[in-house]
């Protein structure tokens, strides 16, 4: 076991910075293409390091979602502005998807404020866990300490506290959600061709996503769950 992690070290320091130059490679030549307005081209170049490669950049999404909108695909803006916020505040990312939104009546964007906590939580999870980590390793290098100078250990409700919190923050996940990515979408009572089709949705409505097949994705929609094809969703991971 231990050669074998061993190997994959040496695989991902001896390659990684020639995938890294890859990915740099394509997002120059599509930036280059960008600054010429030769956008169809560009996207061709953006496209392939999202989807080939399953990398990004910040400034690479509000391209591929400029690029989008021009194309008229509206839907495929808000996919690349909603992946870009589920991972970063930005206030001028959130007007550009909320002015799509808006201007293309789209109904299913209405959140609550368990949404709106849920998602502020969500993109700053990893600085809570380094926080409670960091308070966790105090408190125990301190009691060691204290342990070592003979004398009463001091926080242990508090370290308690503090660890089953993070436990709680370690294991919370959400479910994804997707954007429907064709208008006249047939959303099914059940995960089958012949099934009795439920409603017919539109492209741009953002789906909360619950399970999945291998042709199907569950979801739930009007409080229930139902059925829609893979390839009529762009899932937002």
């Amino acid at each position: 076991m231990n050669l074998k992690i061993f190997n994959i070290s040496i695989f991902v320091f001896l390659f990684f910075p020639i995938i890294l130059k890859g990915k740099n490679d394509l997002l120059n030549a599509g930036d280059s293409l960008f600054k010429e307005e030769k956008y169809y081209d560009a996207k061709k170049y953006y496209d392939s390091i999202f989807y080939n490669k399953n990398m990004f950049s910040y400034s690479m999404l509000l391209k591929m979602s400029f690029i989008e909108e021009r194309l008229g695909n509206f839907e495929r803006s808000i996919y690349y502005l909603s992946f870009y916020k589920k991972r970063k505040e930005n206030i001028e990312v959130n007007n550009s998807l909320q002015n799509i939104i808006d201007n293309n009546k789209l109904k299913s964007f209405e959140n609550s404020d368990f949404d709106f906590f849920e998602g502020k939580f969500l993109i700053n999870k990893y600085h809570i866990i380094y926080l409670l980590l960091s308070i966790s390793i105090l408190i125990f290098t301190y009691n060691i300490y204290r342990i070592y100078k003979r004398k009463k250990i001091n926080y242990i409700k508090s370290f308690f506290l503090v660890n089953m919190f993070l436990l709680f923050v370690l294991n919370f996940k959400n479910n994804p959600s997707g954007i429907i990515s064709n208008n006249n979408t047939f959303i099914m009572y059940d995960p089958s061709s012949g099934s009795d089709v439920h409603s017919i949705i539109n492209k741009g409505e953002k789906i909360e996503i619950t399970g999945e097949t291998d042709v199907w994705y569950e979801i739930i929609i009007d409080n229930e769950r139902r059925y829609i094809r893979k390839k009529n969703l762009l899932k937002i991971n």
